[in-house]
C-alpha cells in the first residue's frame, strides 16, 4: 500500500526494515554500537545531542568514510525513537519525495492524521550540514510540537 504522496507502507522491504529497526533497539545492540548511545532515556535531548556531537567528531570531515552499515544503524536508532515516542509509523520514500535521484530512495515515518513525514534517511545529511550537535533532538522537538505531544526541553 501507498500513503497518497506514494510512500510505501506495507511492502516486503519497509516490514524487513521496521522489524530490523525494532530488533536493533529491543536487543539494545545500539548501545555496542553507537558511540555515547545510553542504555537509559536513549532519545532524551541530551542524550541525542550526545550521540550527534560524537557522529559529528567521528564523520564530520569525512563523511564519505561513514559505511552504509553504520547508517543504517543510525537511521534505525533514530527513526525508532520517533516511532516509539510519537507512535509513527515506518514508510520507504521514493527518491523523487526525498530530492534524491529518482532511483535512490530512502525511509521515513509518517504520523496518522499529521501531515508530515519526518525523513530519517535525512538526519545524517542534516547533521553534518547544520554541524551543531543539536539536529536531531530539535527534528524530535518539531515533531512532538506539530503532534502536541510532550518532548523535554534540552
Amino acid at each position: 500500500m501507498t500513503t497518497n504522496i506514494g510512500a510505501d507502507t506495507s511492502s516486503v522491504r519497509i516490514k524487513e526494515w521496521q522489524t530490523q529497526a525494532r530488533q536493533f533497539i529491543n536487543t539494545q545492540k545500539y548501545i555496542e554500537v553507537l558511540p555515547t548511545a545510553p542504555e537509559e532515556n536513549p532519545w532524551a535531548p541530551a542524550s541525542l545531542n550526545r550521540m550527534e556531537v560524537a557522529f559529528l567528531e567521528s564523520w564530520g570531515n569525512r563523511p564519505n568514510d561513514l559505511s552504509s552499515e553504520m547508517r543504517t544503524y543510525y537511521e534505525w536508532f533514530l527513526g525508532e525513537g520517533l516511532v516509539r515516542l510519537f507512535g509513527g509509523t515506518w514508510v520507504y520514500l521514493p527518491g523523487h519525495l526525498i530530492n534524491a535521484k529518482e532511483t535512490e530512495g530512502g525511509y521515513g515515518v509518517q504520523y496518522d492524521g499529521a501531515e508530515h513525514i519526518d525523513v530519517v534517511t535525512s538526519l545524517l545529511p542534516m547533521a553534518l550540514d547544520v554541524s551543531q550537535g543539536s539536529w536531531w533532538s530539535a527534528t524530535f522537538r518539531i515533531t512532538a510540537q506539530q503532534l502536541e505531544r510532550d518532548y523535554p526541553d534540552p
